[in-house]
């Protein structure tokens, strides 16, 4: 396997718009020498926050050196961001110049500890610089691989329509556009084994984004795009024109499939997904907030209006919501959920139905808080709709898949101990790690990404088990070097797994949270509606006869 190679981002001046624009001026307090005070304070912890950023990149930049990566474009990133200092101190780094300027005017003690406060600020904030350029180079990657398909079927196609004008051409001027057509066709096949090369290593990534370029890699092969191409340079050297041209549109349907997969992976990393959650979650205080004070109000009085209101303005904005995140197809029936509830709980207020109010504003805020999971997550809509016991069993699956996929290692591991010398119990130890797998692969609903690592696997050490049926001393490398692969598959399968059981833990959690919640409000629902028919009852009693 290869090993992933970072490369160089669109320049630092995109993590600087990430920081945004630093040091609002002090607010002013008097005049005099306080402002001046204020002035000289601010230009101090503006200094040392200078140092202090530099101080943390530099730390970053030696530890590339040690590690000898001081080659990596990172490390040239790191580089150029220490020499724009100026610019990476702003919006995020306002907090930091306003502890600074607080620990000019405080005590020793304090002051020590205001400096420690702000540079663990500024190490967030560079880590998050980092985090954001990561992201927005994998974002990149797979934009960039979709325009090489995209480019690679424009060339393709219009190599195959020169083939088919080829035999209604000239004597003279067919010759001279077969030469010209085979040198374009070469062109193509140079072209695709480069991206397959870049396949290889995104696949090697975790999440989605590796297990989209694994399903690409999948749908070459299925495809038989490789050998297409082969046959079309072949087909074309003969000048066997029809022939030439069938192939050539086999390896157009198989690139537009990769293309089509490719698609599918960015949809699921869109770079507004953060933006999707952010509004989210802004909708989710509002909500939250509005049932606060809808639990704490007489809606007998005027002010039942106001909250009617207020849901209401919540319902329009909900509508705006779900028209921001239709790219995002699987949140709009919890969307839909949350506006319909918000449209019925207006009603209810105004009627003053303050229990059933409260249960649609509850409503809306499950369907919500389903939404953002959903957004942060990347999952499938039927997993943000499981209950809490539902994905304890998913919790379950996980667990017994990573088992499973430890013990395929422990056989590979044995297989890869025989490679060279013993192919025969290489060979039996693989077949084992085989059935392993299978019993993997047959577990219902794994997330996409975990079942795509999982068919990287099965093939890898399907590769190594037909590697091991050559015994000759001659092809003790290739046994090895495809062992290796099926050791490395196995490893990141295992990986994947392990970060969709975090996952599944995590949703478990908040969920099983939610289903507290929402069970304590019932229970305060049904002791509230006891005390009143206690209150009618005993008012009921005085009553004679």
């Amino acid at each position: 396997m290869k090993r992933m190679r970072v490369s160089r981002p669109l320049v630092v001046s995109l993590l600087v718009l990430v920081v945004g624009a630093l040091l609002l001026p002090i607010a002013r307090e008097a005049e005099g020498d306080n402002i001046r005070r204020k002035a000289q304070a601010q230009e101090k912890a503006r200094a040392l926050a200078g140092e202090l950023v530099g101080s943390v990149l530099e730390i970053q930049m030696r530890q590339l050196e040690e590690n000898g990566l001081k080659g990596l474009p990172i490390y040239k990133d790191i580089a150029s961001m220490k020499g724009n200092i100026g610019e990476l101190m702003k919006e995020d780094m306002e907090k930091v110049v306003q502890i600074l300027v607080a620990a000019q005017e405080g005590t020793q003690k304090d002051r020590l500890a205001k400096f420690n406060e702000a540079r663990g600020i500024i190490r967030e904030v560079v880590v998050k610089l980092m985090a954001e350029r990561q992201k927005l180079y994998r974002r990149m990657q797979i934009a960039k691989l979709a325009a090489q398909v995209r480019e690679l079927i424009a060339i393709e196609t219009k190599t195959m329509k020169t083939t088919a004008s080829l035999p209604e051409r000239k004597t003279e001027e067919r010759e001279r556009l077969t030469l010209t057509t085979i040198e374009d066709q070469a062109d193509v096949q140079k072209l695709y084994y480069q991206l397959v090369a870049t396949l290889e290593d995104v696949s090697t990534w975790g999440g989605q984004i590796g297990a989209g370029a694994s399903d690409g890699i999948r749908i070459l092969k299925a495809a038989q795009v490789s050998q297409e191409l082969k046959n079309a340079s072949g087909f074309l050297t003969k000048g066997d024109f029809p022939a030439t041209v069938k192939s050539q549109e086999l390896v157009i349907v198989g690139l537009k499939r990769l293309l089509e997969k490719l698609e599918e992976t960015q949809g699921l990393i869109e770079s507004d997904r953060e933006a999707a959650i952010r509004m989210v979650r802004e909708m989710l205080k509002k909500q939250e907030a509005l049932r606060e004070l809808t639990k704490k109000t007489d809606l007998a009085t005027p002010k039942a209006d106001e909250l009617a209101k207020q849901q209401q303005q919540i319902h329009e904005e909900l509508g705006k919501v779900a028209e921001a995140l239709q790219k995002f197809e699987t949140t709009q029936p919890l969307l839909e959920q949350a506006k319909q509830a918000a449209y019925e709980a207006p009603k209810e207020l105004f009627e003053q139905k303050k229990e059933a109010a409260l249960e649609s504003q509850n409503e809306v805020i499950g369907a919500l808080a389903k939404v953002e999971q959903q957004l942060q997550q990347g999952t499938d809509l039927d997993q943000t709709n499981k209950s809490a016991d539902e994905l304890a069993a998913k919790v379950k699956q996980l667990e017994e898949a990573k088992k499973t996929l430890e013990q395929a290692a422990k056989e590979q591991a044995q297989a890869n101990a025989n490679a060279e010398k013993a192919p025969a119990q290489a060979k039996a130890a693989e077949d084992k790690a085989a059935a392993e797998l299978a019993k993997v692969d047959a577990m219902k609903d794994l997330p996409a990404a975990v079942e795509s690592k999982v068919n990287d696997a099965q093939e890898a050490v399907a590769e190594a088990a037909k590697a091991d049926e050559n015994a000759a001393p001659a092809a003790a490398e290739n046994r090895k070097e495809e062992a290796e692969d099926a050791k490395d598959a196995i490893n990141q399968a295992k990986a994947e797994v392990e970060a969709a059981l975090a996952d599944a833990k995590r949703q478990q959690k908040a969920v099983q949270v939610g289903e507290l919640a929402r069970a304590a409000e019932a229970l305060e629902r049904a002791a509230a509606a006891e005390k009143q028919i206690a209150k009618e009852a005993a008012e009921a009693a005085k009553d004679k006869g």
